[in-house]
């Protein structure tokens, strides 16, 4: 059968049990989210980010949190089967919609070069456009 388009699921850990947010309605503000992924087009670097209504932008994988650094795309697995991330991770969000990212792309690239392709966009962005690059975006209710 045809290989499908990449694929991102999202986890939280409240209760302790990782437990998929898919049909689980609202995330709180303060939740804890894990990611799988499958990648099958062969596409071997992987960034995820949130970006709410307000513009804010939340990085996952890879973390970013001094404005001095540019970390890459973190290097992943390909081919059919989900692969989870490495631990969960909690930022505070104060938006009420959450657009998850999962850019897959066959070259490595740097956080400051998508903050660039953002350009200070709020959410609802839609997929990103870039070359040798799928977006999978996920939208995420955030709890008031």
């Amino acid at each position: 059968p045809p290989l499908g388009p990449p694929y991102v699921r999202l986890y939280t850990s409240a209760g302790g049990a990782p437990t998929p947010l898919e049909g689980a309605g609202p995330v709180r503000r303060d939740a804890e989210l894990g990611f799988a992924y499958e990648s099958v087009e062969g596409k071997g670097q992987l960034m995820i980010f949130g970006v709410d209504e307000h513009g804010h932008v939340f990085w996952y994988h890879p973390a970013w949190n001094d404005p001095k650094d540019d970390p890459g795309s973190v290097p992943i697995e390909t081919g059919r089967g989900l692969h989870p991330l490495r631990g969960a991770i909690a930022h505070e969000l104060d938006g009420r919609t959450l657009e998850i990212h999962a850019l897959f792309s066959s070259a490595p690239r740097t956080v400051k070069e998508i903050e660039g392709a953002l350009g200070g966009r709020k959410a609802p962005l839609g997929p990103l456009t870039l070359p040798d690059t799928t977006d999978v975006v996920v939208k995420v209710e955030v709890a008031p």
